[in-house]
């Protein structure tokens, strides 16, 4: 019975530069191809979306078998979820055109919620990159309620491209996090 009651401890990561700055540098480079390929982005955006939901659903179901991962959830809600992300997956695959419409409202609601949680965090965070999360913050914020503004059905490819322009800003603001301002 040696080992039944060790402790694992796991200690926290130190994520070198390279990752963050790495995922903004492809973060802009989904801008661009955005502003320039609009459609093909928003159809990209909308199956990899499909893509996400039904992995997600089947991860939902196999977690009905390991109780530990449910995190005491009702087994008929982890039914639901699951059930609704098969529906949405399949959806999102079969007709990307109309789910991306419904996705670009979840888009402008996120990027809503995202802005909150910023300017939450550069109002009680440390001075170091308050600045920069402020930014993000009151960026995320605009471009959210402006999706909420426009009519998708209209505005499909200004929205890709207004999507790929925030990507541009957001990637190059992002720099910010992955330089040290004190050169360690």
């Amino acid at each position: 019975m040696e080992g039944e009651n060790e402790v694992i401890i796991v200690q926290s990561a130190r994520i070198p530069k390279s990752v963050p700055l790495t995922l903004r540098i492809l973060t802009i480079l989904f801008g661009f191809a955005a502003i320039v390929w609009p459609l093909l982005m928003g159809e990209v955006i909308v199956l990899l979306f499909g893509i996400f939901i039904l992995i997600t659903a089947v991860g939902l179901f196999a977690a009905l078998y390991a109780e530990e991962t449910t995190a005491g959830a009702p087994k008929w809600a982890i039914i639901i979820a699951g059930v609704l992300g098969l529906i949405i997956g399949i959806w999102a695959i079969a007709d990307p055109l109309h789910m991306g419409f419904s996705l670009y409202y979840f888009i402008g609601f996120w990027a809503i919620a995202t802005g909150l949680l910023e300017l939450y965090y550069a109002l009680k965070g440390g001075m170091q990159y308050r600045t920069f999360m402020a930014t993000s913050a009151i960026i995320s914020l605009l471009f959210g309620f402006m999706v909420l503004a426009i009519n998708p059905l209209v505005g499909w490819a200004i929205i890709i491209q207004v999507t790929g322009i925030f990507a541009i800003i957001n990637g190059i603001i992002g720099f910010g996090f992955g330089i040290d301002p004190r050169g360690t």
